[in-house]
């Protein structure tokens, strides 16, 4: 329904008046100015209900997927770098089932929008929700270290957040049986440059947010002395010596190989 509504209007052509980088950080803008000077009122109403359908129904200053993918598209035609991130948060799944879908989102709107999509808006950047928990941003002549000290930031304002119930039994959608305890955000950013392979910077972004997101469970495993069983694929609490027969199971594996690696010492 949404793209049906964007497709229907006319695009508008970026005028001389029109400021560009104002129109890269919002989609709608194009669409509101050219409805305010056309007379023709059907073609006024689809420009204006374009516009309002760009935006996120559920998080404030956030827009829906495509946006980012426009924004991008004019910074290439203008040759204009810029820093991109992508982003996907974490543990709203015990949320869900405390609260009911209504309660996490009316969670994600306060948390997400006050933590993250201000922080983007704040550093003049756009950014959408690509699908459920996931986030892409970019930010016209931001470097890379520039926007990593602002999700740094965010990230922290998000995983302070506290809720009353519902966490400490979150199981990670990746690795049920895993205890996860926070709100979180995991997010990876790439510097593009005119010429750069759009494409391959934002999968190199994606891969750094799974990375984020494989370290945190490491560490989480390695404190609450978890290891992965593979007879029940998920993380299970570490049976002592005595409760394992004085070897450990053959069903399980030390947390550092589900990535077929081992955490290395400091200084190793």
């Amino acid at each position: 329904r949404r793209e049906a509504v964007i497709a229907a209007a006319p695009v508008p052509e970026l005028r001389a008046d029109d400021k560009v980088i104002d129109n890269i950080l919002d989609p709608t803008i194009r669409y509101r100015n050219a409805a305010k000077r056309t007379d023709d009122e059907e073609i006024k109403g689809l420009l204006t209900e374009a516009a309002d359908a760009f935006h996120d129904t559920i998080i404030p200053d956030t827009y829906n997927a495509g946006a980012v993918s426009r924004a991008i598209k004019e910074m290439q035609q203008r040759q204009i770098p810029f820093a991109v991130v992508m982003a996907d948060g974490q543990n709203l799944g015990g949320v869900n089932k405390v609260y009911g879908h209504d309660g996490a989102n009316e969670l994600m709107a306060e948390i997400w929008g006050e933590n993250l999509s201000k922080a983007v808006k704040d550093a003049k950047g756009v950014i959408e929700r690509s699908k459920g928990e996931e986030f892409k941003a970019v930010f016209p002549y931001k470097t890379a270290e520039e926007i990593e000290a602002v999700m740094q930031a965010a990230a922290a304002n998000i995983e302070a957040k506290k809720v009353e119930k519902g966490l400490t039994e979150t199981k990670h959608p990746k690795h049920a049986g895993m205890p996860t305890g926070a709100l979180g955000i995991d997010y990876g950013v790439s510097e593009v440059k005119p010429g750069d392979d759009v494409q391959a910077k934002i999968k190199e972004a994606d891969k750094l947010a799974d990375a984020m997101k494989e370290k945190k469970l490491l560490e989480i495993a390695n404190k609450l002395n978890y290891v992965y069983s593979e007879e029940k694929n998920s993380y299970e609490p570490r049976k002592s010596r005595t409760q394992a027969g004085g070897r450990r199971a053959a069903d399980t594996r030390e947390v550092g190989e589900i990535t077929g690696r081992r955490e290395e010492p400091e200084g190793a």
